[in-house]
């Protein structure tokens, strides 16, 4: 879709940096460690991803029904739940991937849901301004999340 075409842009993602290819579906993880730390807590990027999608206002949590309006999901529950969790792991899908699939609606729209409910997912609070106080940040290999201007944590997206 057009609009998921625009998000992909706007963010710049790219495959060397943990970003995503575009190929009609938005797949990505949202960081729940340090970038000091090798290894994050599974448990915690589970629940930070379920956080996000129940965060959503204008994504509908749900598989691919042929629609046309937005959808998220998370395939290790969903799509690819009854595959073994170690051959998941083995095709990168780990416990927190998060899939959107971009519809109809107005592509701002969907942006500003997008970033209020990772706003939610990692920092707890919802934002309410236009921009949501969220600024993309670029690093060497490209796009590496969104962070809160003036602050020094972490991206949301890795």
């Amino acid at each position: 879709s057009p609009h998921a075409r625009a998000w992909v842009d706007a963010l710049g993602g790219t495959a060397e940096s943990g970003g995503f290819p575009y190929g009609g579906m938005v797949s990505f993880r949202i960081a729940t460690r340090t970038p000091l730390e090798s290894e994050g807590d599974a448990e915690k990027a589970h629940a930070t991803a379920e956080t996000f999608l129940t965060s959503l206002r204008l994504f509908t949590l749900a598989e691919s029904l042929g629609g046309v309006e937005s959808l998220a999901e998370l395939p290790s529950l969903m799509t690819h739940g009854s595959i073994p969790p170690a051959e998941r792991a083995a095709l990168g899908i780990g416990e927190d991937l998060i899939r959107l699939s971009c519809g109809v609606e107005d592509g701002e729209d969907l942006v500003r849901d997008i970033e209020q409910a990772l706003q939610i997912a990692v920092y707890g609070a919802a934002v309410t301004t236009k921009t949501n106080g969220v600024a993309k940040t670029n690093g060497v290999n490209g796009f590496h999340g969104f962070a809160v201007e003036g602050d020094e944590t972490p991206p949301l997206v890795g």
